[in-house]
C-alpha cells in the first residue's frame, strides 16, 4: 500500500477499493481499465488545457478524483505543481502530491489553484452543487476548471452498459439493476446538460463548451475515422450536436461576483 497524506497532514495507509462508496461494476471496470486507453484520454485532456494556459512554471494545479494519476502526471511533466485528490489511493503513477479527500469538501484554502480538473467525477458525487461550489472556491482569479461528465440522457449508460438506465429516477434505476441482477442499486448520478449549466451558474461559474476541441483531439490522438469526420464540421454545428453527445466537456471560470 502507498503511504498517503490525510487533510490533517498525517501519513496514513491507503484505503482499499472496498472502502470507496459505490463499489459496483462501475468502480471495478474503472480500476481494471486499459492503462494505454487511460493515457490516451489523459493526453486529450492535456491538449485542451495546453490550449488554454501556458506551461505551468510551478503554478498550482489540482486533479480531483485523480484515480490512477495519468492526468496529474501529464500536468507535472508540463511544469505544473500538482496535487491529486481522491477518496482512496488508486495511483499507478507518482511524482505529484496526493491527498485523501472528497469532491464535495475540498481540503484546501480558497483561491489555491490556477487549474482544477474534474474528469468524470461529478457523476459519482451525490451533491453535484456542492462539488461545483468547491471548484469555484478553490479556483484562483483568472484560473479555470476542466469538467467532463456523461450525459444523463445518453442512450447507453457508460458505467454499466445498460440502455436508458440513467434516464430513470433513482428508485426505478435501483429496481432496474436488481431486475437485471447486476447490482442492488445504481450508484451513479449523471446530470443533464441543462441541470449542469444551471448548477454551475448558481455556483458562480461560467461555462465554455469545448466539445468541438475534444472531437478534434480525439481524431488526432485515437485516429478515429468517425471523430475525423466530425472534426471537419463547423464548430457551430459541433456545439449544437454536443447537446446529444454521450459526454459533456466544459471549461469553467469563476464569475467575480458574490454568490
Amino acid at each position: 500500500m502507498h503511504a498517503v497524506r490525510s487533510p490533517s497532514g498525517e501519513q496514513t495507509a491507503s484505503p482499499q477499493a472496498e472502502d470507496r462508496p459505490g463499489t459496483g461494476i462501475a468502480l471495478r471496470s474503472w480500476v481494471d481499465s486499459d492503462p494505454r486507453a487511460r493515457r490516451r484520454k489523459a493526453q486529450k485532456v492535456l491538449s485542451i488545457l495546453q490550449g488554454l494556459a501556458p506551461l505551468g512554471a510551478g503554478r498550482p494545479a489540482l486533479d480531483v478524483g485523480c484515480g490512477a494519476g495519468f492526468v496529474a502526471d501529464h500536468l507535472r511533466r508540463l511544469g505544473w505543481s500538482v496535487v491529486g485528490l481522491d477518496v482512496a489511493d488508486y495511483r499507478t503513477t507518482s511524482g505529484f502530491d496526493f491527498i485523501l479527500g472528497r469532491a464535495e469538501t475540498l481540503p484546501f484554502p480558497s483561491e489555491s489553484f490556477t487549474i482544477v480538473v474534474s474528469n468524470h467525477v461529478i457523476e459519482h458525487v451525490a451533491d453535484a452543487a456542492a462539488h461545483l461550489r468547491e471548484l469555484r472556491r478553490v479556483l484562483a482569479p483568472g484560473g479555470f476548471a476542466y469538467l467532463a461528465t456523461p450525459n444523463r440522457f445518453a442512450l447507453l449508460e457508460p458505467h454499466y452498459k445498460v440502455p436508458f438506465l440513467s434516464w430513470l429516477p433513482h428508485r426505478l434505476a435501483d429496481a432496474y439493476m436488481r431486475l437485471l441482477r447486476r447490482e442492488e442499486s445504481y450508484d451513479v448520478f449523471p446530470l443533464s446538460r441543462g441541470r449542469l449549466l444551471r448548477e454551475a451558474a448558481r455556483a458562480g461559474l461560467e461555462c465554455d463548451d469545448v466539445m468541438p476541441r475534444m472531437v478534434a483531439e480525439t481524431a488526432a490522438v485515437e485516429r478515429s475515422p468517425l471523430a475525423g469526420l466530425a472534426s471537419a464540421l463547423p464548430d457551430r454545428v459541433l456545439c449544437w450536436l454536443s447537446h446529444l453527445s454521450p459526454t459533456f466537456v466544459f471549461v469553467m471560470r469563476r464569475l467575480e461576483i458574490e454568490v
